[in-house]
């Protein structure tokens, strides 16, 4: 096993197995709880509002896919490492961060959402 091999194998456990694994679960189960927790604040409240958002409305689609992609794109670059081609494994290294940056923006927004809609709300003017 030579030391390329034994990059590459590292680029991919770390990197293609690991970080994409932390991710997909990150974009999967923070909105679930965003959605958990408020139904459960609003439950508790007495509050059976028919606007709650879906899970979905917490990280939509179209907002993971540029993380996506630009996750894919490092990978893909940090791939290069065995040979040296520095130019592509700093690009990677960039763009792995941008991805990363991409993600807690991602998160962010879900967290920002959920205290949104946790406010409580003012009750409804003439009554």
């Amino acid at each position: 096993f030579g030391y390329g091999n034994e990059l590459l194998l590292g680029v991919l456990l770390l990197i293609g197995a690991g970080m994409s694994l932390s991710t997909g679960m990150l974009c999967r189960i923070a909105p679930f709880l965003c959605w958990f927790h408020l139904q459960s604040r609003r439950l508790a409240q007495g509050r059976l509002d028919p606007g709650m958002p879906t899970m979905r409305a917490f990280l939509p689609e179209q907002h993971m896919r540029p993380q996506l992609v630009t996750f894919s794109l490092a990978l893909g670059l940090l791939l290069t490492v065995p040979w040296q081609t520095a130019w592509s494994v700093r690009l990677g290294g960039v763009l792995l961060a941008v991805a990363s940056l991409l993600l807690w923006a991602n998160l962010i927004g879900a967290v920002r959402l959920f205290r949104r809609e946790a406010r409580p709300r003012a009750a409804a003017a003439g009554g």
